[in-house]
C-alpha cells in the first residue's frame, strides 16, 4: 500500500504580497506543495544559510519531488528546502510614478514647467534578487519598491529624473506647445520607456524588469497655463496691429 502523500500549502497572511519566502520546509519524496491561483513558487535547497544555494525550480500545484529533479537513489528519507519565493504574477502593474520639469515653448520661445504622472508595470525577474536587495525582508509588498508617500525608493527616484529627461527631449525635438501635450500621451510614454531601458542596471540590480509606463497624466498647472494663455494673446495682439 503506498503511503499517503505529505501536502503542504503556502500562504502569505499578507494582503497584496509581491513575494514572500518561507525557510527551513523539511521535505521528502511524497511531499506536494500548492499555492493559489496566479502565484509560483521558486525553490532554494540548503542548510540554515541555505538562502546563498541556486534555484533548483518552480512550480505550481505539482509534486516538489518530480519538479526539483531529484532521483530516489540521489535522495534521502528527508531534505531540507531553506527557502520559497513567491511571486503573485509575471507582471505587476499598480506601480505609480510622477514628475516634473520644464522645457521651451516654441511658440512664445518662453519657458514652461510641467507635470506628469502615471504607472508603470514591472516582472520580478528574480524574487531572491529581490529578497537580498530588500535586507531579507518578507513578505515583499509595493511600497517596499516604491517607497511610502514622502519617502520615495531608488528606483522611484531613478524613473523621476528619467521620465523628466524623456519628456524635455521630446518636447524639444518635436517642437511641441505647451498646448498640445494632452494629445501626444502615448508617444510620450513610449519615449519614457525607451530612456528608462537604456540602462537596466538599477532594475537589474532589485531582480526586476520594467515592461511598460503609462503618462495618463500630462500637462500645464492652471497658473501656468493661465500665464502661457496670457501671453499667447499678448503675441496675437501684437501680431494684428
Amino acid at each position: 500500500m503506498s503511503k499517503e502523500l505529505n501536502h503542504v500549502k503556502m500562504e502569505c497572511s499578507t494582503p497584496n504580497a509581491l513575494v514572500w519566502v518561507k525557510e527551513n520546509v523539511i521535505i521528502d519524496k511524497r511531499t506536494t506543495i500548492s499555492v493559489d491561483d496566479g502565484f509560483k513558487v521558486y525553490v532554494v535547497r540548503g542548510g540554515s544559510s541555505g538562502y546563498m544555494g541556486a534555484p533548483i525550480g518552480a512550480c505550481k500545484n505539482a509534486n516538489l519531488f518530480d519538479v526539483t529533479g531529484l532521483t530516489k537513489k540521489e535522495s534521502k528519507c528527508s531534505d531540507t528546502y531553506s527557502f520559497y519565493y513567491y511571486v503573485s504574477s509575471n507582471r505587476h502593474s499598480d506601480f505609480s510614478w510622477g514628475t516634473q520639469g520644464s522645457a521651451l515653448e516654441p511658440l512664445l520661445n518662453v519657458p514652461f514647467k510641467y507635470g506628469a504622472s502615471g504607472t508603470y508595470t514591472i516582472s520580478i525577474t528574480s524574487p531572491r534578487i529581490l529578497f537580498e536587495a530588500l535586507g531579507r525582508k518578507s513578505p515583499v509588498i509595493a511600497e517596499d519598491i516604491e517607497g511610502p508617500r514622502g519617502k520615495p525608493t531608488k528606483i522611484f527616484r531613478h524613473i523621476q529624473e528619467k521620465a523628466s529627461v524623456a519628456i524635455t527631449n521630446f518636447i524639444k525635438e518635436q517642437k511641441l506647445s505647451a498646448f498640445d501635450l494632452d494629445s501626444k500621451k502615448t508617444a510620450v510614454a513610449n519615449a519614457v520607456l525607451l530612456e528608462l531601458n537604456k540602462d537596466t542596471a538599477i532594475f537589474d540590480k532589485m531582480g526586476i524588469s520594467l515592461l511598460d509606463i503609462s503618462v495618463p497624466n500630462l500637462g500645464l498647472n492652471e497658473d501656468e497655463e493661465a500665464n502661457l494663455k496670457a501671453l499667447l494673446e499678448q503675441k496675437k495682439a501684437k501680431e494684428s496691429h
